[in-house]
């Protein structure tokens, strides 16, 4: 047995036993996987509850053998799974819906559907109904049907904050007084490292490290700087964060708690009171990743880009994993940048009196180093 830097105790090489802290953290992350799954099933189940055998078998097999066994490989690595569980009811419900008007309509079945079916079913509705791409490429494969084809559909626009909007939503996350101090830091993270709410919520307070020589934050591998005056929000809202006297208890692990023991607050719940307040959520995140994108290293996209072109690795992640080292040295000197930005006076998004500074000096704050962890160069993103 010994102990290792981090603090863990190791029975053997390679075994580490978590410290009492962890195992409460990592056995409320089970149980939550374990509760979403089972409601998964239990919804399929009712879905497919009372449909006639050549509507409910193919999809039984779709969401059996493919979304399920998907959504389950994901719990056992620890993934979020919120959002193939959100995708799989959406193909499953327009399966169902396509199946049954097929079945009725022309009284053919998933096997024996034509080219024409599909083309007609998909130009004579709204784009959800896209969604049963995903079955008739899983019912090739079964050799179910081989004869139907669906592209990708490409939407036509791509909603996104004006270079003015992003600043002054950040202007007035930071300094404003129009919603409690959790969701102006949940809408923070979004705003300036382009992160999910999905993930923002299930934040746990060990990635915020407040040390002597300034806050951080680890939104991936590495930790990233959180500049003033957004690390005196996160210290404001740390000991102060909601529910702790009620379901949560005080010794929570989460960055925002929720009402329920051992959970975190709901994305919707966070979701619902940005967009009440405003903040149009893609269009801040895309504004957010392209700005951030485009302020990335000619080096680190170089590489990243000829790894891709050798087949390598995946876009974009492993080629920023691989220059973490290089970019390292550049954050200190950013850091100095970064916080003479933070400290400008923005404008309220309500009036926009103030003329405002060009984006292309705000995102230069968090050039190189900083940017892995926002553009889905981290274990998990998107």
């Amino acid at each position: 047995m010994r102990i290792d830097g981090s603090g863990r105790v190791q029975l053997v090489a390679s075994m580490p036993v978590l410290r009492p802290d962890e195992q409460v953290l990592q056995m409320m992350l089970d149980g939550w996987r374990n509760q979403q799954l089972s409601r998964n099933e239990q919804w399929i189940d009712a879905k497919l509850d009372g449909l006639p055998d050549e509507v409910r078998q193919p999809v039984q097999h779709f969401a059996t053998w493919h979304h399920l066994r998907r959504i389950r490989a994901k719990a056992a690595s620890g993934a979020a799974t919120r959002g193939p569980v959100h995708s799989a009811k959406q193909e499953i419900t327009e399966t169902v819906k396509f199946l049954i008007w097929l079945h009725e309509t022309y009284e053919r079945t998933a096997a024996t559907c034509t080219q024409q079916d599909v083309d007609e079913w998909l130009a004579t509705g709204p784009t959800t109904r896209s969604a049963i791409r995903t079955f008739f490429v899983i019912a090739k494969r079964a050799r179910l049907n081989t004869t139907v084809t669906i592209q990708h559909r490409t939407a036509k626009a791509s909603p996104s904050l004006s270079q003015d909007q992003l600043l002054a939503w950040i202007h007035e996350l930071l300094t404003g007084t129009s919603e409690s101090l959790p969701y102006r830091v949940a809408g923070m993270l979004l705003l300036l490292y382009a992160q999910p709410l999905v993930k923002v919520v299930a934040l746990p307070t060990s990635v915020v490290d407040d040390a002597d020589s300034g806050m951080s934050i680890r939104l991936g591998t590495y930790p990233t700087d959180l500049p003033e005056p957004f690390a005196s929000l996160i210290r404001e809202h740390a000991p102060s964060r909601p529910n702790l006297r009620s379901g949560a208890g005080p010794n929570s692990p989460w960055l925002f708690p929720s009402t329920l023991a051992g959970r975190h607050l709901h994305p919707n719940t966070v979701m619902c009171r940005l967009r009440d307040l405003g903040v149009n959520l893609l269009g801040a995140r895309n504004r957010a990743i392209s700005e951030l994108v485009l302020e990335c290293p000619p080096l680190a996209r170089r590489e990243s880009t000829r790894l891709q072109h050798a087949g390598r690795l995946p876009p974009c992640r492993q080629g920023c994993r691989t220059l973490g080292p290089l970019l390292r040295p550049l954050h200190q000197a950013l850091s100095d940048v970064r916080a003479e930005m933070m400290a400008t006076v923005r404008p309220s998004p309500r009036t926009g009196d103030t003329p405002l500074p060009s984006w292309r000096a705000w995102a230069a704050l968090d050039s190189g180093f900083d940017l892995m962890p926002r553009v889905g160069c981290f274990p998990g993103s998107s």
